[in-house]
This record gives structure tokens, sequence and C-alpha cells, in this order.
């Protein structure tokens, strides 16, 4: 029992390890682009690239994973230590039991779902930084190199996804059976329906959104590989067949879990913060869940959650949230206090210098020792006179 708990404590880590490192990949991206000046564009002048809208688009949402996967994470990280004192009594419930499943499915989707987004989304903070981010000096390559491993350790996304669905299923059966189900899975045994009037400034809304959207490709599994069974397909071949809906089942399922812990969260320390702090946050999640909206626009009017007129007023709310953001962004990724030394960075330093940093680094890269390799002379040089002296 406790070596299973071994695996489950090692995936909420990822899970937390994963958000620790977009943390830095955001910090990088946004105070580089908080100095780095261009234009014209913007009242005909040149002004910081974090004023531009494409720039906020792309990375305002990253800032906002980073606050929603923290969340997350600690709350994997306090169902682990409930689990271990689970684990350590004599004997198991079935309460205790049904918990240690439900953890079991939980951190091998999120795992999965986490760790992909990182890499994905550091790499879109690369991009971000353009041709300065690709260079070595920038932070970035080495950040992604280091968590691009995570996708794979401790199960690919194709392997723990399928734990999940099975999981999944399972849910839908005895909820169908007439069970009572508990915990995280408990939405799929309710009857949910949409919500015609949908307000995309409210988090409550959003997240119930995200929820019809995951009951609905889940319920849709479950009717087609029953659909499949039932016509007399072996299971393995109909399970195989099923894979890319197994995949989008857990995804929606994580997507939702991830919103819910986070607005729990935050619901759970609104007495410790400012009127002005918790607006802050909750304009994150939203933006978070708008972002998802928009991007997977199509599933969420296949599950019947928004109507196919909607898109534009997602676009608006998205828009309201980056203008919203925008006077806080740089303080709300300063505030996970990481200190330069551990970015490795020359363009995201808390003093904003990154041409002089650039330069440093330059100057203490060994091929820069001198101005013409040695390699020009001995090698090069000889070759091309000898190119020359053949014409």
């Amino acid at each position: 029992r406790f070596g299973y708990a071994t695996m489950l404590k090692v995936r909420a880590r990822i899970v937390s390890d994963s958000s620790r490192s977009l943390s830095k990949a955001a910090l990088i991206a946004v105070r580089y682009s908080a100095v780095r000046l261009q234009g014209p564009g913007i009242g005909d002048k040149e002004g910081p690239v974090l004023d531009y809208t494409q720039q906020q688009w792309q990375l305002f949402p990253i800032v906002a994973s980073c606050y929603v996967l923290h969340f997350a994470g600690q709350e994997m990280r306090d169902n682990y230590t409930r689990l271990k004192d689970m684990l350590a009594q004599s004997a198991m419930g079935p309460a205790d039991l049904a918990f240690l499943a439900e953890m079991h499915a939980s951190t091998a989707g999120l795992k999965s779902y986490v760790a992909r987004m990182a890499v994905e989304d550091i790499e879109t903070c690369r991009k971000l930084l353009g041709g300065h981010g690709y260079s070595y000096f920038s932070g970035l390559p080495l950040l992604y190199g280091d968590n691009v491993a995570a996708y794979t350790y401790e199960g690919t996304p194709e392997v723990l996804q399928q734990q999940t669905g099975r999981y999944i299923l399972k849910i839908l059966q005895r909820a169908a059976a007439g069970q009572k189900i508990k915990g995280s899975f408990a939405y799929l045994a309710q009857d949910l329906t949409p919500n015609p009037a949908c307000d995309f400034t409210s988090y409550s809304h959003l997240l119930q959104a995200l929820q019809h959207r995951s009951r609905s490709a889940c319920t849709e599994l479950g009717t087609s590989l029953g659909a499949a069974l039932a016509a007399g397909q072996d299971l393995g071949f109909a399970w195989n067949r099923h894979g890319p809906m197994i995949s989008k089942a857990c995804q929606s399922h994580c997507q939702y879990s991830v919103l819910r812990s986070f607005f729990a969260s935050i619901d759970k320390y609104s007495t410790e913060c400012s009127t002005e702090t918790l607006g802050t946050l909750k304009t994150l999640g939203t933006l978070w869940a708008l972002n998802i909206m928009f991007a997977e626009f199509g599933s969420f009017v296949a599950a019947g959650t928004l109507s196919p007129d909607s898109s534009p007023a997602i676009r608006e709310a998205i828009l309201s949230s980056l203008d919203a953001l925008r006077p806080d962004v740089v303080g709300l990724i300063e505030a996970f206090q990481l200190p330069d030394e551990i970015l490795a960075t020359a363009l995201g330093t808390s003093d904003g210098d990154y041409v002089t940093h650039l330069l440093e680094m330059a100057a203490k890269e060994p091929l820069n020792a001198q101005e013409v390799l040695g390699a020009y002379k001995d090698s090069l040089k000889p070759l091309m006179q000898l190119g020359r002296s053949r014409l």
C-alpha cells in the first residue's frame, strides 16, 4: 500500500514542479516583455511589448495557469497527506479504498494534463521573446529541456489517460446502477443542464460550463463504448478504437477539476484577502476558463454547453480580462518570488537591464574569447585561399 502511495506522491510532485517551472518561464517572459520596446504601433511610438494585445493574448493566460496550477498542486498534496494517514491505519474501510481509487485516477489524469500543458506553455514563452528567446542566454531552452522529460516519465499521457478513463467509466456504471457517488467525480452522476444565459464574466457560470462539457464528453464515451460492445466488438478492439474519445474525456475532466480546485481555494482564503486581491484572482481564473472555451469552442457547442453564436462574446470577455490584468500582471508573476539565481537568464532579470546582461553573458562565452577563432586560421582560411587560387 505504501509503494502505491509513493507512486501517487510522485505524480502529485510532478504537478507542483511543473507549475513552478512554468512560473519561471512566465516570469522571464513578462519581465522581458515589460522592458522590450517595439514599434511604432500604439500611438505611433515605441512601447513595451507587454502592451500589445497579441502578446497579452498568449502570455496572460499562462500567468493565469501559474496560479491555477499552484492551487491544484496544493490540493493534491493535501489529498496525499490525507491518503497517507489512511494507509497508516491497520485496516482500511470501504470509504478509504474508494478515496484511494479516486486519488489514483485523479493523479494519473492531472499528471498527464499538467506536464504536457507546462511544456507547451514554456515553449510559447520562448517564442514570445522573439530571436532572443531562442538563445541559451534567455534561460528558456534549458528550462524546456529540464521539463520536457516530465511528459514521459511516470507514464505518458496516452497511458495515464486510459487509467483515468477506466475510472470514469466505472463511475458512470455505478451511477447507472443507482449507487451514490461521492468525491470529485460525483458530478458525473448528476443530471446537468447547460445555462442558456452564460455570463462570461462570472466564474461560477464558467465553472458550470466546464463541468457540463466534461460530463458530456464522459457520457458520450460511455455510450459509444457500450454500443460497440453491445454490437459484438471485442473489448480490446473497442477500447483501442475509443482512444481519442478517452483522451478527450480525461482532458475535459482535468480542466474542470483544476478550475474547481482553484475557485475552491480562493473561496477558502477569501477572508484573508482584500477585495481587490480577491477580484484579481477571480479574473485570473475567469481568463483561464475563457481561454479554454475559446480554443476548444467546438467541443462546447457539440456538447450543447454553448450556442454557436457565443464565440464573439467569449472573445470580448477575454479582451476585458486582459485589460483588467494589465496593471497587475507584473506584480502577479513577481509574487512567486523567484530569485534571479535560479532563473539563469539574461532577459528576465529583476533589474530589467537585459542588454547589459546579454553582453556580459556573451563576453563569458568561451567561443567569444577571441575575435577570430584559431580554427579559422588553421582550417577555414587555407581552404578559402585554395578555392580562390583554382579560380
